[in-house]
């Protein structure tokens, strides 16, 4: 999940940020890396507000169903 203020998504989609996080988890990137890629993208898009992200991640069967 990715967390991030407008100043992101004023200049990139959802899906596109999207794209941009699971690309580099894939590629063995972590999470602390993933929101600097994703800072990083944009500010070079030229966004000129504030850049804040965080990437939530949930480990399979972490979660179980209340009972």
């Amino acid at each position: 999940m990715v967390l991030a203020c407008d100043g992101i998504f004023d200049v990139m989609s959802n899906q596109e940020a999207g794209t941009l996080v699971a690309r580099h988890l894939s590629d063995g990137g972590g999470v602390r890396e993933g929101c600097g890629a994703l800072i990083k993208r944009a500010f070079a898009k030229k966004s000129d507000d504030n850049l804040t992200a965080v990437i939530a991640l949930c480990a399979r069967n972490f979660c179980r169903p209340c009972r």
